[in-house]
């Protein structure tokens, strides 16, 4: 009997019962199935963090550029004046948006698909924008100054044209002020007749696009006078290669070496899906304080309008969230856009400018 106990009490367990196996499974099953499950959740944070911060990014470089322009609209150096008072104008098709100075800022409201101001493929039911001024310090006038077919300037306006040749700065518009008065040209043949010295900027009539009415200016000029160029922006929303909307912008560019035209269409932010303007008015006190906000439809003078105030909706593109249940509103027309089923990120970036030119 003792020998018997004692075989009985050395023996050892050498496997798992099924029930064991099973538990063990389910136990492990479940581990495994959290441990996805935050591994899912981890990178659906993170992918949404991402998606922030490239919307975020998006908004910051799109408000900046849109600041940048709308502020130095309007500018005409030392010419202390409003653009449309400048009667030497020797462009032909004056009216034409790119260098129309009558509206050196002029909005459209919620265009339709297309084109419109020779802007083309615009997304229908976004707003579009038009700013111009002139750019830089002004390069001055050097002896003789001006005569009927050319201005004098010094060297340094080289530096403003392309690869410092001065027939990429042909068909670029111009305008010459002394501060008291201005002159507004298209620049025809551009010459270093000293090979190194002082520069002589043509301004033929005809054989240019839009070209000179006239190849004399009414307004003579001399010391203290300076040139400065035209630039011209529009900014709307367009769809890129991708087909998706981004904010875009045109501006004045030289083609075939005699034609300048609005256009160049230039992607600036990716994901901007809508663009929105209001403009402020000064209309009752002309104090350089905005009355009230409008769109430009209801803009009566242009150039009462002394602020721009903007709304942009971005969107991430990426399927970084869920359903999108909310509505976004932009402007006073434009409101209750949404709810979005695509599960992009979305969010509205608004802002007000005053243009400098013209705030008190």
């Amino acid at each position: 009997m003792k020998t018997l106990a004692r075989i009985r009490t050395g023996t050892k367990q050498t496997g798992l019962t099924l029930i064991e196996i099973l538990v063990a499974g389910i136990i492990g099953v479940i581990l495994t199935a959290g441990l996805i499950q935050l591994l899912i959740s981890n990178k659906m944070t993170y992918k949404l963090m991402v998606s922030s911060s490239r919307v975020q990014e998006n908004a910051r470089f799109a408000n900046e550029f849109l600041t940048n322009d709308l502020r130095m609209a309007d500018f005409l150096g030392c010419y202390d004046a409003p653009a449309s008072t400048i009667t030497d104008n020797m462009l032909n098709d004056t009216a034409n948006p790119g260098w129309d100075m009558n509206n050196v800022i002029i909005g459209y409201n919620d265009v339709a698909a297309g084109t419109i101001a020779g802007i083309t493929n615009i997304v229908g039911g976004t707003d579009v924008i038009i700013i111009k001024g002139f750019s830089g310090g002004g390069v001055r006038l050097v002896a003789p100054y001006s005569t009927a077919t050319q201005y004098t300037i010094d060297s340094s306006f080289k530096n403003s044209c392309q690869s410092n040749d001065t027939t990429n700065c042909e068909a670029e518009i111009y305008m010459v002020t002394d501060c008291s008065k201005a002159t507004i040209f298209q620049a025809t043949v551009i010459d270093d007749p000293g090979g190194g010295g002082d520069i002589n900027i043509n301004h033929v009539a005809g054989g240019y696009t839009p070209g000179n009415a006239s190849a004399a200016p009414v307004n003579d000029y001399g010391d203290g006078a300076s040139l400065m160029r035209l630039a011209a922006y529009a900014y709307y929303i367009r769809l890129n290669a991708a087909n998706a909307p981004s904010l875009y912008r045109s501006r004045l560019n030289i083609a075939g070496g005699n034609s300048i035209a609005l256009s160049n269409a230039e992607e600036m932010v990716e994901g901007v899906e809508n663009l929105q303007l209001e403009y402020g008015v000064d209309t009752l006190l002309n104090d350089g304080i905005p009355d009230l906000y409008t769109e430009a439809i209801n803009v009566v003078n242009w150039e009462d309008v002394i602020t721009v105030r903007f709304a942009l909706l971005l969107s991430s593109n990426d399927k970084s969230t869920s359903e999108d249940a909310k509505t976004y509103d932009l402007s006073a027309d434009t409101q209750n856009i949404g709810p979005f089923t695509d599960r992009n990120l979305r969010r509205v970036v608004t802002n007000t400018v005053g243009i400098r030119s013209r705030v008190q």
